[in-house]
Parts: C-alpha cells; structure tokens; sequence
C-alpha cells in the first residue's frame, strides 16, 4: 500500500473507533427495562455494572462502599425531569466467601448477603422505585430514564498493628484516596418507553 492510502486508513480509524463505542452504548442501553409493578416503577439495567474498579477495589480491602443511586424519569432524552427519587446502599464483601452483602439504608432498612457481584446490582436496583403516581398521565406513554449513581468512601482503611499511629502507608492512602466531590458518577440514561 502506498503513503497515502495509510494516511487515509490512519485518518478514519478514530471514527471507526467512535462509531463502534456509540453502537456499544446504544446496545447497552437497549438492555435496559422500566416495568409497572402495581403502581410502581421498576428499572432493570443488567449492563449498568458499578461493583468493579475503584469501588471493588475498596471492598477487596475489606472496606464498605456507600452507593447513592438516584432514578429521574424525563421528558424526553435529557430533557425536563418528571420524577426522581434517590436511595443509598452500604455494599460489604466477604472476602472468605467471595460474595457481596448490600444494605438498603433508610426506612424501612433491608439487607441481603451471599450475592455475586451482578445479584447486588441487580438488588440494590430493584430497590430504587418511582410511585406511578409521580408521572403526570399524560406524559406516561413516553418516558425516558436516567440513573446516576455515586460512590463514596466513608470508612478509614484498615489498619493493623503495623499501621497504628503515623506511618508513610496512611499518609499514602490519606493522599491518594479521591474525596466524595471528585468522584466521577456513573450515569446511564436510556429510552423511550411506554408506562402506562
């Protein structure tokens, strides 16, 4: 192949690139179920993964992970919200076992343990609801969803005996831990459908 015709391949490749993630997103999204149960809204996103990288990494630590998980219900895609609600989550996992244990905080409290990691998603998803009733009727047949979700560290890490006092490990662990503003969320938006 000549020059040029490198040239030009090399120039379509991050288009090709970006092509390929859209499709990936918009797939990812396709996954995503919002059912009536009674009159309540559920939301189902098997693709919304959230308990890897950091947040794993901080519960391998034997640390607990604090998961705010807000559902806004929208007009259209990222218009005008309709509904929101929020709920927070105490995640654990047992190192011993290899399975996550999720809390739902708030009244009524509810925890679950022995899941894996994609249970807990799904669990603490399940659990983060908008009364039908929250939807003005005539907006109901075509609702977009947005989840965000956030992570926060709230506990100190471990410390052994070794560790007690002032030591460079603290100093490096206070210095490298992100605070809660800086944490980037996790959002997913998808839809339209139909809630009536």
């Amino acid at each position: 192949m000549s020059p040029a015709t490198w040239t030009s391949i090399g120039r379509s490749v991050p288009f090709i690139i970006v092509a390929i993630l859209i499709d990936l997103v918009w797939l990812g999204a396709q996954s995503v179920t919002v059912t009536r149960v009674t009159d309540t809204l559920h939301v189902r996103a098997p693709e919304f993964r959230f308990l890897q990288g950091r947040v794993l990494a901080q519960l391998r630590d034997g640390r607990t992970a604090r998961l705010d998980v807000r559902l806004e219900l929208l007009g259209r895609a990222s218009g005008p919200m309709l509904a929101q609600t929020e709920q927070a989550f105490n995640v654990s996992f047992d190192l011993w076992e290899e399975r996550f244990a999720v809390t739902r905080l708030g009244q009524p409290a509810r925890s679950v343990s022995h899941l894996t990691s994609t249970a807990a998603e799904a669990w603490c998803l399940e659990n983060v609801t908008i009364p039908l009733s929250a939807v003005p009727a005539e907006r109901r047949g075509s609702v977009w969803m947005r989840l965000v979700l956030r992570s926060r560290d709230d506990a100190p890490a471990r410390q052994t005996d070794e560790d007690s006092g002032f030591s460079i490990r603290i100093l490096i662990d206070a210095l490298g831990r992100r605070s809660d503003s800086e944490a980037q969320p996790l959002i997913l938006e998808a839809g339209p459908f139909n809630v009536n």
